[in-house]
């Protein structure tokens, strides 16, 4: 799909590094499909953001790695795409789409190598009370609803690190039950898009 780069939000800033050398190899088997070589392209290609920490690369951009056929069957808008890279600084990575969604006021996936550990030490850590467990596809995966600032986080690990979608909620209009309704699913829809091994 084609990037809708965007830029000049306040606070926004697009983390900056060393471009980091492809990791991936090329085919050699006659026999490998085109599916499977297109994804073998994508674990190739360098990576738009990079950090100096010594963290695998992020192989997964949501940016670029997510159709546009995916982003309307987790209930998106592909119209409304926007980057919105998370600073990291030098320690780590954070590749992020931003997209509005007429029930909430906007919806995020981040793709980062942050580790899964990390976000489970966080949260619990900031005592967060609505924290739950789950297994989604095979991967670990943490949900938690902030009801303090009505946004909903769900985060499953990856081998380079975590994907994590974020939903900010109108406050008062969605009943409180319904506010993180759905996510799982639209985690779901994006999962397959990984590289293969990640």
């Amino acid at each position: 799909m084609t990037l809708r780069r965007w830029a000049g939000s306040a606070g926004i800033v697009t983390v900056l590094g060393l471009s980091l050398a492809s990791c991936g190899t090329d085919s050699d088997d006659p026999d490998a499909s085109g599916d499977t070589l297109a994804v073998a392209t994508s674990t190739t290609r360098e990576p738009r953001s990079t950090d100096e920490s010594g963290r695998p690369p992020v192989l997964f951009d949501p940016c670029l790695d997510l159709p546009d056929d995916a982003i309307e069957a987790a209930g998106l808008d592909p119209s409304t795409e926007k980057v919105s890279d998370l600073t990291g600084g030098e320690d780590r990575t954070f590749l992020t789409c931003a997209y509005m969604d007429p029930r909430v006021k906007g919806v995020n996936v981040i793709s980062t190598n942050t580790t899964f550990e990390e976000y489970v030490e966080r949260d619990e850590r900031a005592q967060i009370t609505d924290i739950s467990y789950a297994d989604i596809d095979g991967r670990r995966a943490m949900f938690n609803a902030d009801r303090h600032f009505d946004k909903c986080v769900l985060t499953v690990e990856t081998s380079f690190g975590a994907l994590t979608i974020t939903r900010d909620v109108f406050g008062g209009d969605t009943p409180p039950g319904e506010r993180c309704a759905g996510m799982d699913g639209m985690m779901r829809v994006f999962l397959p898009y990984l590289p293969v091994g990640a």
